[in-house]
């Protein structure tokens, strides 16, 4: 999670909250398209 948040991506869980070390399902992207991919999986 931290590479992907120093690279300027975004990590949440799949409502879209701050993800933990503790969440098993997460959403990781470049953080452009990261609310388009939570809306899909809504």
């Amino acid at each position: 999670m931290l590479l992907i948040e120093e690279a300027d991506g975004k990590v949440t869980n799949f409502e879209g909250k701050k993800a933990g070390i503790k969440d098993k399902d997460i959403v990781a992207s470049n953080g452009r398209i990261h609310a388009q991919i939570l809306g899909e999986l809504q």
